[in-house]
């Protein structure tokens, strides 16, 4: 018999107690692992060891150790999920945050199949860390110059509108538009349709020009590149953005991956990048 998720499982036995009164209901119970715990505050404490040492870099040439990226793999039912979910969750409550320190979590559930493409791990990026900052600069004007190349025929509000599996982050799409037009120097978005111009020669003019976004580590790289190419810088991306915003040591960013089996050993294998991508979000730090 194959292992059954612990989802499934509660999902089952909540099914069964429902005609029973209220009493008997499944109560989430998370039994602490002392050991998993404390590897986490270990973690969290040589980022914020490596930051204030100003020995924590977002340039991908620099060979540093990263402690940022909690990764969990292994055998169905074993508690993966509930081990990273209740971790992201004392994180963002701020159970692990310094005086003055803010906490920002992105958790990424490999074992949900739209995640594997690289477009979609993107958008659930950007939507997690969206709450912690409303704009998002440089990041925001290269994937709509991406999405310009990659569907032209529709928007990425409309998309992100009607998707179920993109639905929460709807209001991404206006305000990546919002950025763009900022960027570009237009007065509103009706400018930016009027222009008669797809968006992606839009960019494209704005980084010939040198543009001041233009000079952000990556930015060129992804602008210029293929639309299959262009989505692997965007964590370096996301870490500037995010530096533009808050001091050295003013935040901590940790990103908590499940079913990390998927990306190194999938059965078909995943898109070339996919792990590029994944190991670049160590970069998405301060300085």
């Amino acid at each position: 018999m194959e292992p059954i998720e612990g989802d499934a499982v509660s999902s089952d036995v909540s099914r069964i107690l429902r005609p029973f009164p209220s009493e008997f209901r499944l109560v989430p119970v998370f039994v602490d692992r002392a050991p998993f715990i404390t590897a986490f505050d270990t973690a969290l404490s040589k980022l914020r060891s490596l930051i204030a040492d100003g020995r924590a870099h977002p340039d991908p040439e620099r060979r540093l150790g990263r402690h940022n990226v909690i990764a969990f793999w292994g055998m169905p039912g074993t508690g993966k999920t509930a081990l990273s979910t209740t971790l992201e969750k004392r994180f963002r409550d701020g159970q692990y945050s310094e005086a003055g320190t803010k906490q920002l979590a992105c958790r990424i559930d490999f074992s949900q199949p739209s995640l594997l493409s690289l477009e979609a791990l993107t958008i659930h990026l950007r939507g997690a860390l969206s709450h912690e900052a409303v704009r998002w600069p440089s990041f925001d004007v290269a994937f709509a110059n991406y999405w310009s190349k990659q569907h032209a025929s529709r928007s990425l509000g409309e998309f992100l509108t009607v998707d179920s599996k993109h639905r929460q982050h709807a209001g991404l799409g206006n305000r990546m538009q919002e950025e763009l037009v900022r960027a570009l120097g237009l007065a509103n978005a009706e400018a930016l349709t009027a222009t008669g111009q797809p968006v992606h020669r839009l960019v494209a003019s704005y980084v010939a020009g040198n543009g001041p976004i233009s000079q952000v580590p990556g930015f060129r790289e992804a602008v210029l590149a293929s639309a299959d190419e262009a989505l692997a810088p965007m964590p370096i991306l996301l870490s500037w953005d995010l530096a533009q915003r808050h001091a050295p040591g003013e935040t901590d960013v940790v990103f908590f991956i499940d079913a990390l089996e998927q990306v190194l050993d999938p059965p078909g294998g995943p898109p070339s990048d996919m792990e590029q991508t994944v190991q670049r979000l160590a970069q998405v730090h301060l300085q």
